[in-house]
């Protein structure tokens, strides 16, 4: 993950050979990018995030002739499966150029897997997608995971995605890996705040239900770490900082709950939660922009630890 310009497709160029690294190496089981890149690109399966298609070759040609440089015994067999798993079937007679950006990214993801290759590096392959395409997108990636054969590398604006997929998480800034790990250790050693979302009516906007409540929670975790985060037309949401003492979802739920039954308030919807992977996200961001610089963790000492 990284905001724009932070330096993810530039990292995945480096895997792949396009562009050589100024500092470091980069080995592909065991095979050095800079040196030996006709070797390490052997066990690599790279999807770019431009669509380098053949504008007059159809889905089928496409996959047909990816089979065949693969070496594949039964070469239809392989195109068929293709087409199938990520739902083609209409589109396999219809040439590239006429495709839409969804099946576009479509056939260029079933190109880097039609070899099978160890390293599978994905860079925003579900971008102009459908959810429906997306979901088929996922399971094909699951698939891929379970069997056990790949490593997968992929860049995702999507934190839904993200968190469906990926075992852990790395967040680029500014050219360099912040953390890493997965999204519950993620959240757990980074997220900052507990949100409070309220379902409330207009009445209850305007009598100040949601000014008083922060008021008892403020009494209740201290008033330098609640603050009311936004106010909309049916809907408020209220964070509480969690290094304030006792705050966890069961106190904040019990408090609210508290607030409820003695002012006797009915909120119209109530959730309480812990940061997700992108309030994580936002805040790494946030503290790029306060601060010029950061300590970066060591992604070999710290996958080490982890």
């Amino acid at each position: 993950m990284g905001a724009n310009g932070a330096g993810k497709s530039t990292t995945l160029e480096n895997l792949a050979g396009i562009i050589s690294p100024t500092q470091g190496k980069v080995t592909i089981m065991g095979h050095n990018v800079s040196t030996d890149v006709s070797g390490s690109r052997q066990y690599l399966g790279y999807c770019t995030q431009t669509d380098n298609l053949f504008p007059n070759l159809t889905v089928e040609e496409h996959l047909r002739m990816f089979a065949m440089i693969y070496g594949h015994v039964d070469v239809e067999l392989a195109v068929q499966i293709s087409i199938r798993n990520l739902q083609l079937d209409k589109y396999s007679h219809v040439k590239s150029i006429q495709l839409s950006g969804g099946n576009k990214r479509k056939l260029m993801t079933c190109l880097t897997l039609l070899g099978a290759p160890e390293v599978v590096v994905l860079d925003e392959p579900s971008s102009g997608m459908d959810p429906v395409a997306q979901r088929f997108l996922w399971n094909t990636i699951h698939n891929v995971r379970r069997q056990g054969n790949s490593a997968v590398i992929l860049v995702s604006p999507s934190f839904p995605e993200i968190e469906a997929l990926c075992d852990r998480v790395t967040i680029i800034c500014e050219g360099r890996m912040r953390c890493i790990g997965t999204t519950h250790y993620l959240n757990d050693k980074f997220g900052q705040h507990i949100s409070v979302h309220v379902g409330v009516t207009k009445d209850q906007v305007q009598s100040q239900v949601v000014d008083h409540l922060t008021a008892a929670l403020e009494n209740q975790f201290g008033k330098n770490f609640v603050w009311l985060e936004e106010v909309r037309t049916e809907e408020a949401e209220i964070r509480i900082n969690k290094e304030a003492p006792r705050a966890s979802v069961a106190d904040v739920l019990k408090s609210i709950q508290t607030f409820s039954r003695v002012s006797e308030t009915k909120f119209t919807s109530l959730g309480v939660s812990e940061p997700s992977i992108g309030d994580v996200f936002s805040d790494w961001i946030d503290k790029v922009e306060r601060e010029s610089k950061i300590p970066y963790l060591d992604p070999i000492l710290d996958t080490k630890r982890l």
